[in-house]
């Protein structure tokens, strides 16, 4: 299970909270096939980029947790 954020710089895929893989813009705001691998939100350099990131990785454990909980 994977979530995928699009932000200003790219599109983040979050793969679990300590593996995000980030696809970039060119200047058109087309995808490029350039792709840089966050370990943490704090890597990445645009702030707002950064903060909803940081946002959706919160519900996204959040979520599995949740899940995990009511499975049992």
């Amino acid at each position: 299970m994977f979530e995928v954020v699009k932000g200003n710089e790219g599109e983040y895929k979050i793969l679990n909270s300590r593996l995000i893989y980030q696809r970039t813009l060119d200047s058109y705001g087309k995808l490029t096939n350039k792709n840089i691998v966050h370990f943490t939100p704090e890597s990445i350099e645009n702030s707002e980029d950064k903060d909803i990131v940081k946002f959706r990785l919160n519900n996204f454990l959040f979520s599995e947790i949740l899940y995990s909980v009511i499975a049992d």
